[in-house]
């Protein structure tokens, strides 16, 4: 393999590797908050999940909506 075709796939590596790692992080940050309901109330829980859902959207489509 060429250097071109190395860094291609190391570059293709990395950034399935960063879309994986931030997708732990906000799901670990997810279950962090819905273990506080008490604390933070219904609400706070709510506004998290929608705000995961469009993060979420985002990632998969690559655009942002308008």
């Amino acid at each position: 393999m060429n250097v071109f075709g190395k860094q291609i796939v190391s570059g293709a590596f990395w950034a399935a590797a960063e879309t994986w790692v931030r997708q732990v992080a906000m799901f670990g940050a997810f279950v962090a908050l819905a273990r506080q309901p008490q604390k933070l109330g219904s609400g706070a829980l709510r506004l998290a999940a929608l705000a995961t859902g469009r993060i979420l959207r985002l990632a998969v489509d690559g655009k942002r909506e308008r």
